[in-house]
């Protein structure tokens, strides 16, 4: 049973929603492990999570002091691919989706030509990645 001041108390049930969106939240979250445990144990079988984060090479990853960590495109691995890491046995994310935003200096990168590998490492050329993780079992995965 969870109390809040703005729902009263209720029951998070396994498997409860089809969607969690958490734009602008992992970066916070001192133990993101934990909560990416808890988002997959409540997601329906099949529900999304759709992300977004601040890039590694950002501005926004790193000027706001309550950031504890950036992300990169590699940064779903153990939520996917490498999921026996956490001790995730039955299910996992599936990498639906992951997109780029590109900043202001991105776009002009882009314009000019640029290789999307090239404007990837260049330092403030993306803001942020947009993800959708999606549920599935492991036996359904292999």
């Amino acid at each position: 049973m969870v109390h809040t001041r703005r729902f009263g108390d209720f029951l998070l049930e396994q498997g409860a929603f089809d969607l969690i969106v958490a734009y602008d939240v992992l970066e916070h979250l001192p133990d993101l492990v934990a909560a990416m445990t808890s988002c997959l144990s409540l997601l329906k079988e099949g529900g999304e999570m759709h992300i977004q984060v601040p890039y590694d090479l950002s501005f926004g990853a790193w000027q706001d002091p309550t950031h504890v960590r950036a992300f990169n495109e590699r940064s779903w691995l153990y939520y996917t691919d490498w999921h026996w890491y956490l001790g995730w046995k039955t299910e996992r994310f599936h990498l639906e989706k992951q997109q780029f935003v590109l900043s202001p200096v991105g776009k002009a990168l882009k314009e000019q030509k640029m290789a999307v590998d090239d404007i990837m490492r260049t330092p403030k050329a993306i803001d942020s990645i947009v993800v959708v993780l999606k549920k599935i079992t492991i036996a359904n995965s292999q």
